[in-house]
């Protein structure tokens, strides 16, 4: 389609190619929303570069170059729409795999806290524990919320480094009991 295009306009090389313009415009219109700026930022601006020298090809008359110019960013936009879909598609697997991963581990580190004699466990070992849990806690609702919204991206930042950190205390924990001697009845 694009190859017809190209050559109806290339034959009317006299008058600027302002339908592929608004066809690239469009294209890019639809790329953005697609999420191309936050996904496939590189494509996306690429069409937006190619849209601009098409727009300047005109201003200085060279039509023919403003047509080519308009064709690259149509189809860059396209690829770009394609690529944030797949990209989106990628974080939000990665959003949701950390958030269940998170939230398996604070569950773990919950469980240890609960178990931890709290008389024979440094009290410093146990705050530090559970202010590692309430500042999970507080990233994963983050993180929910973000899901919510469809920000991915978000989602899955929120939930970075979370699952190390609470595993640290959850060994911390572990070794502050396992130091203890047992209790004798």
């Amino acid at each position: 389609m694009l190859a017809a295009l190209a050559i109806v306009a290339i034959a009317a090389c006299g008058a600027p190619p302002n339908p592929e313009i608004h066809a690239a415009q469009g294209a890019i219109d639809a790329a953005r929303a697609a999420g191309a700026s936050i996904y496939a930022p590189e494509e996306y601006a690429a069409a937006m570069t190619a849209l601009e020298r098409s727009r300047h090809a005109v201003s200085g008359r060279d039509y023919r170059q403003a047509l080519n110019h308009a064709l690259d960013a149509h189809e860059r936009a396209q690829e770009a729409a394609r690529m944030a879909a797949d990209q989106r598609a990628v974080v939000r697997s990665e959003a949701e795999h950390a958030l269940a991963t998170v939230e398996a581990t604070i569950r773990q580190l919950d469980a240890t806290l609960r178990a931890a004699p709290a008389a024979r466990t440094g009290s410093d070992i146990l705050e530090r524990a559970r202010l590692t849990l309430h500042a999970a806690e507080e990233a994963v609702q983050e993180s929910r919320s973000a899901v919510v919204s469809e920000n991915y991206l978000t989602a899955r930042d929120a939930t970075r480094g979370l699952t190390e950190q609470l595993r640290e205390a959850i060994a911390q924990l572990d070794a502050a009991i396992a130091k203890q001697p047992p209790v004798r009845p």
